[in-house]
């Protein structure tokens, strides 16, 4: 009980409240900024895709997207694979902008760069991790959502698929006809990544956590926008989604702080109040 009463005096002392919630308030600023820095480097490289596809259809804009990522990525893989770059906020945090610099997640930082970059252009996307050799999430790919409905995109390979009507084809349109669409493949391509069947969210990756969350998702969405959600499309953002935890962390603190300083306010006045009627009793 005595150290309990010992922490309860620290935790609701207004000093700590206040070191606790400026730590909190200088780690949101600086999640703020990284987050500010990273949209600018992904706008850049959006403008300069759109600049270069001017006028272009929706689709061919896509696929400038889609071969500028890969030309940009493929580069510097073969420069900085095996090698240890990076700080700890990129072992830890590992946002999407360390990916653009080494793309050392191979399939995973391709997708993420594209869709980040997609993303600036104004394009809705999401990840789909397809199954390969019966494994779940054996090879990482993007979709992007376009006038004709969604479309698949490997950015490892810089590879679509076309139709016979010449837009671009989707994973189940792959998927169903994958004997047809793998004649589009390129030299070099894995062949074990046939679009044997797909998920776009692991739901068993964080026991107890993602299988609640996924229940709570299911009051609002049907049974096959829930099979389609892809929450790791939210998690791009990842120097955002800090910033938002320690605004979350924040609210709290302050509220307390207001209620002491408050407190604290209100006891002044009673003191004060109280002397002042010592003191004409006095007099």
């Amino acid at each position: 009980m005595k150290l309990l009463r010992g922490l309860k005096s620290i935790v609701c002392n207004l000093h700590f409240l206040l070191f606790v919630n400026g730590f909190l308030l200088a780690g949101y600023l600086f999640f703020k900024m990284q987050d500010d820095y990273e949209n600018r480097l992904f706008n850049s490289v959006a403008q300069r895709v759109i600049t270069n596809s001017d006028n272009s259809t929706q689709e061919l804009q896509i696929q400038k997207a889609l071969s500028t990522t890969y030309v940009m990525l493929r580069r510097r893989s073969d420069i900085f694979k095996n090698s240890q770059t990076g700080g700890i906020l990129d072992e830890y945090i590992h946002p999407v902008s360390a990916d653009i610099i080494t793309a050392e997640g191979a399939c995973g930082s391709y997708s993420s760069i594209l869709c980040r970059v997609l993303n600036a252009m104004g394009y809705t996307t999401r990840f789909a991790q397809m199954t390969v050799n019966g494994i779940n999430g054996g090879h990482i790919i993007a979709e992007v959502k376009t006038n004709f409905g969604w479309v698949v995109l490997d950015p490892l390979y810089n590879l679509y698929f076309t139709k016979p009507n010449g837009h671009m084809a989707s994973f189940d349109e792959v998927a169903t006809d994958w004997k047809h669409y793998s004649q589009q493949v390129p030299q070099g391509y894995n062949p074990q990544y046939s679009y044997a069947g797909v998920r776009y969210t692991n739901w068993n990756k964080i026991p107890v956590l993602m299988p609640l969350a996924k229940s709570f998702i299911s009051l609002f969405m049907s049974k096959d926008a829930l099979d389609h959600f892809s929450i790791r499309s939210y998690l791009l953002r990842k120097y955002m989604v800090c910033a938002n935890l320690l605004l979350v962390f924040m609210v709290p603190f302050s509220i307390m702080i207001i209620y002491r300083v408050v407190r604290v306010k209100k006891m002044a006045t009673v003191n004060w109040l109280q002397w002042q009627v010592r003191g004409h009793s006095a007099a």
